[in-house]
């Protein structure tokens, strides 16, 4: 190698390094902590997702739903109120702690079956275009919500 082509190789491993450092320091100051890995590697079951039915019943009307984040529902609308799971704290029990609105509402016929599959035991799949939660005895079809 000549003397030429090694000066412009180091230059072109130097710009490279470069660049992945601006864009590290950038991501790092302007997105949230893991958004850019999110946006890579995240599961394609990640994001909002609209309850159509639960147990064969209609409820979108209802407005039910919930954000997943990494495979796991973290927040949700349970017809009345939104909640989040609080930072991925655990009680001692391994129950998760929920932060929620606390309006009163009337209780919905279906309310604890859409509790029951927002919890870390349902098992979620996809099937086409939706996603389905289960959880003894229960199953929620869900679409994925519109973009706002």
């Amino acid at each position: 190698m000549r003397r030429g082509q090694h000066h412009r190789a180091l230059a072109w491993l130097i710009a490279g390094g470069l660049g992945v450092a601006a864009v590290t320091v950038l991501s790092a100051l302007f997105l949230p902590s893991d958004s850019l890995w999110h946006a890579v590697a995240a599961p394609e079951e990640d994001g909002t997702w609209q309850f159509t039915t639960i147990d064969g019943r209609d409820v979108g009307s209802i407005g039910y739903n919930v954000h997943i984040r990494w495979g796991e529902v973290v927040a949700g609308h349970d017809g009345c109120n939104n909640w989040g799971v609080d930072g991925g704290d655990v009680i001692d029990n391994s129950d998760r702690i929920i932060t929620i609105d606390l309006q009163e509402c009337s209780p919905g016929p279906l309310d604890e079956a859409y509790w029951l599959l927002t919890q870390p035991t349902a098992t979620m799949r996809r099937e086409g275009e939706q996603l389905i939660l289960h959880d003894e005895p229960h199953r929620g079809q869900l679409r994925r919500a519109a973009e706002r």
